[in-house]
């Protein structure tokens, strides 16, 4: 479209969504890069569509969006925040706007403030993927029960198999964390049968994911088999008591991430990482080391409005 007409506004902002939008795909980046050598490209590029969109419409709501994703992914916070506000101001119902805003806030550790603005993404457009942010903010801010029936929601409207079985191990996740341990077998079951050749956990018979969860849970690492330990995240590792190989698990899978991209770190069962001087200096790079936490006070706390749609 740009090709065909070079001041059309609404194709330069499309590019810059796009161009943002490939640093979370790896099947969109050039297989002789690194994930590290190819996000300033992307967001470079779409911080110039972004920057002729708005010289051509300087209230097209998109490419503002897209700009401050550019500005998030580099974890330049208040152009990030600045750039959101804007686009809200320009279209308070942009549903997209509000999702990448609550992702920036629960990335700052506004948490409180994130769920209201994902709650308002989820309801404005359903979609699975902000049913699912909507969880994580949910469980980001210690509201686990919510969070999980967020997550079934979510499920009930995914239809591609990698992501159903995405879904499914990260409420297997939620559920080993509260302690039920049946229904976090059954999650990890179900992932495995929906999507055997998705990368993940991969179990050859129930009886290992028995194994698998029921180590994890009795908090020993050597009751935990070793051709499975591979698949453990950082609360695995806290949960079997080995803080370090927590640490260096999280690290290298936030590194994975772009820059500004540290919402993992959130996690409250993660807390006694934040206190690790590898922790705390991977923060302080991304100028948020002295950054508090506001989650939403107990007495504050309402039903998110889109499971009280869901349920009328």
């Amino acid at each position: 479209a740009v090709a065909r007409d070079s001041t059309w506004a609404p194709a330069w902002a499309a590019l810059a969504e796009v161009a943002e939008l490939r640093i979370w795909h790896s099947e969109a980046r050039p297989e002789d890069m690194t994930r590290q050598e190819f996000n300033p490209i992307a967001l470079a590029e779409s911080e110039r569509a972004a920057r002729r969109a708005l010289e051509l419409d300087p209230k097209n709501a998109s490419a503002l969006i897209a700009l401050g994703s550019v500005h998030r992914n580099r974890a330049e916070w208040e152009k990030s925040e600045a750039a959101y506000l804007q686009a809200l101001e320009l279209d308070p119902d942009n549903a997209e706007a509000h999702q990448q805003y609550g992702d920036l806030l629960l990335n700052v550790g506004r948490i409180a403030e994130a769920v209201r603005v994902m709650d308002r993404a989820a309801v404005l457009d359903g979609a699975p993927i902000r049913l699912g942010m909507l969880s994580f903010a949910l469980d980001v801010d210690t509201r686990l029960a919510e969070s999980l029936e967020l997550s079934e929601l979510e499920l009930s409207r995914l239809t591609d198999p990698a992501q159903r079985a995405g879904a499914l191990r990260n409420k297997a996740i939620s559920h080993l964390e509260q302690g039920d341990l049946a229904a976090a077998i059954d999650a990890y079951d179900e992932a495995d049968r929906v999507d055997p050749d998705d990368d993940g956990p991969w179990f050859e018979s129930r009886d290992q994911i028995e194994e698998f969860v029921n180590g994890i849970a009795g908090g020993n690492l050597a009751d935990v088999p070793v051709g499975l330990r591979g698949e453990m995240r950082p609360l695995h590792w806290l949960m079997v008591g080995q803080q370090d190989s927590a640490v260096v698990d999280g690290l290298e899978r936030m590194d994975q991430q772009p820059f500004g991209r540290v919402i993992e770190f959130r996690r409250p069962r993660l807390e006694p990482l934040r206190s690790d001087p590898r922790v705390e200096e991977w923060l302080a790079e991304r100028g948020l080391a002295d950054l508090p936490e506001v989650r939403t006070p107990e007495a504050e706390r309402t039903r998110p409005m889109v499971l009280r749609e869901a349920g009328e």
